[in-house]
């Protein structure tokens, strides 16, 4: 048995899997090799032993890997606190490459860049909104937005690059004190 945890340490301990299951395997290959060793070979018990639990946990391993790291997409991501719901992964992982963790960072970006945008003058919140779309999903150019305004395209660029201004100055606010927040935490 020691000739177990000693091979798993020496060998396998560097592995992100649980060592006493590692353990565990090497014992099934120490025990297959008490089954199957030649008392007439040329190897001794040990040296045989050592290939049966190397063997059989590089098998576990293998037959493991399809499945590690994986997790149902119903469980839960995210708790929040205030309303007492959670989000799932399925949720924050619509058909994207991009990890939880971003889309999570994502989502809470997007609301506040909503945020900010509510806090904006009415002109100001108005043209930002149909320059990129946020209400009908589908993005205007400064052209349609000024004649919907009755005011020249250069008026629009002028107060759409001061929006993005402010809204860009608050979003950093917000992230730095994001960023302080989870220091302390």
């Amino acid at each position: 048995m020691r000739l177990v945890i000693r091979e798993v340490i020496r060998k396998f301990s560097y592995l992100p899997y649980d060592m006493e299951e590692l353990i565990s395997v090497g014992y099934l290959g120490l025990i297959r090799s008490t089954d199957y060793f030649d008392i007439n070979g040329n190897s001794s018990f040990s040296n045989y032993s050592i290939k049966c639990i190397d063997s059989a946990i590089i098998n576990y391993l293998v037959k493991e890997k399809k499945h590690y790291n994986i997790q149902s997409l119903a469980a839960p991501y995210h708790q929040s606190l205030e309303t007492d719901s959670s989000l799932t992964i399925e949720e924050v992982t619509p058909n994207s490459d991009k990890l939880p963790e971003e889309l999570y960072e994502d989502k809470e970006r997007a609301e506040n860049i909503q945020t900010i945008i509510d806090s904006l003058e009415p002109n100001q919140k108005f043209i930002v909104e149909n320059y990129y779309g946020f209400n009908t999903n589908k993005p205007k150019t400064q052209q349609e937005i000024a004649k919907m305004l009755n005011m020249s395209q250069t008026n629009v660029s002028t107060i759409l690059k001061r929006s993005l201004k402010k809204i860009e100055l608050s979003l950093e606010n917000k992230e730095k004190e994001s960023k302080v927040f989870k220091k302390k935490i």
